[in-house]
């Protein structure tokens, strides 16, 4: 969804193509805005290319100021994008433009079901029993990762 909103929001800085009156976005995305406002190298190229956008606005003078509105809050245009997302969601229409951290995050997903499907269904399973999935080992290893730094230093 993330994503998604951020590109709705892209949307609609090209959609309105005036550039000579200022202008106002309200999303009920909140986390869009505070990654825009939280902006580094490492942010998501989705949020990248949202502000590049702002910034190519900003160079023609031109303020564009977002607004968080709440979501399902009966607020007019609120409702139609809503509408409209959700009508957009249900045709499955084809994407011009997909994060590959979404791409990633889907595949680490599915990689992560079939590999404890597989253990599940299997003769080990049986044998070994329930093992722990790697995620919740993570914290324990990174922190002996670091252990095994500093103890190097």
């Amino acid at each position: 969804m993330f994503t998604a909103e951020a590109l709705a929001i892209c949307q609609a800085l090209d959609e309105l193509s005036v550039t000579d009156k200022n202008l106002l976005l309200l999303t009920d995305s909140y986390s869009v805005l505070q990654a825009l406002k939280c902006l580094t190298i490492k942010s998501p190229k989705v949020i990248h290319r949202l502000a590049g956008k702002i910034l190519v606005r900003k160079n023609f003078h031109q303020k564009i100021s977002l607004v968080w509105t709440p979501g399902h809050s009966l607020i007019h245009w609120n409702e139609k994008a809503d509408l409209l997302a959700k009508t957009v969601t249900e045709s499955h229409p084809l994407l011009e433009w997909i994060a590959y951290e979404d791409i990633i995050s889907r595949y680490q997903s599915i990689s992560l079901q079939k590999t404890n499907h597989s253990f599940q269904n299997s003769k080990y399973q049986e044998s070994i029993g329930d093992i722990p999935a790697m995620l919740t080992l993570t914290p324990w290893l990174k922190n002996r990762r670091e252990d095994i730094i500093i103890a190097m230093t």
